[in-house]
């Protein structure tokens, strides 16, 4: 299905299913669900995203290619002596392989912390994968609506979102990390709205 451009700044009013999915990636997580996510995290790497929608000033490009890159090998000075976040938001691109990196980030890097967006699909390997690690997850009420591109109009975001959350083991220990698994509702808004007032 095309996607319809508010504008023909591209030159064109649709474009084909193959780009639709790269624009999938352009999307922004909009500002009133990352004040929600800074009660409680300090968001220090953005490790999939661009310049214009990356969430903080360090950030690993797609060029640069966030499977690939160290999320957290190379700390600023500023940031040594507390616990270090990293947002993923693939725009629910190859899941699988950002969630296998997120968990081989936090376990190569004890005291760190990564924030993974994606779909509520627990039917999926990616999902296993982040129960066995350990995850939190949390099933995002209500959907985050990410915010087009310029150019690109925008819509509704059709599905349910979960944020996984991936910390280091306790202790070592696979199995105690096993047993701190949970899912839950988040009433993200709630949070966001004690935030900053939006």
């Amino acid at each position: 299905m095309p996607v319809e451009f508010e504008s023909d700044i591209f030159g064109s009013t649709e474009i084909n299913s193959m780009d639709e999915v790269q624009l999938r990636q352009e999307w922004k997580t909009p500002r009133v669900f990352l004040a929600a996510l800074a009660r409680e995290f300090c968001i220090d790497i953005d490790v999939a995203s661009n310049d214009a929608n990356a969430v903080v000033l360090r950030h690993i490009t797609w060029e640069q290619d966030g499977l690939v890159q160290s999320w957290f090998a190379q700390a600023p000075e500023d940031i040594r002596n507390r616990p270090r976040v990293a947002w993923c938001n693939p725009g629910f691109k190859d899941l699988g392989a950002w969630m296998s990196k997120a968990i081989r980030e936090v376990d190569a890097h004890p005291g760190c912390v990564a924030l993974v967006m994606g779909t509520a699909a627990p039917s999926t390997a990616w999902w296993s994968r982040a129960i066995a690690a350990g995850a939190e997850i949390r099933l995002l009420a209500p959907r985050v609506q990410f915010v087009a591109p310029q150019g690109i109009k925008q819509s509704s975001n059709a599905r349910e979102n979960a944020l996984v959350i991936i910390r280091s083991q306790v202790g070592g220990n696979s199995i105690l990390r096993e047993r701190r698994s949970h899912i839950w509702t988040w009433r993200w808004d709630a949070e966001a709205v004690l935030t900053n007032g939006e």
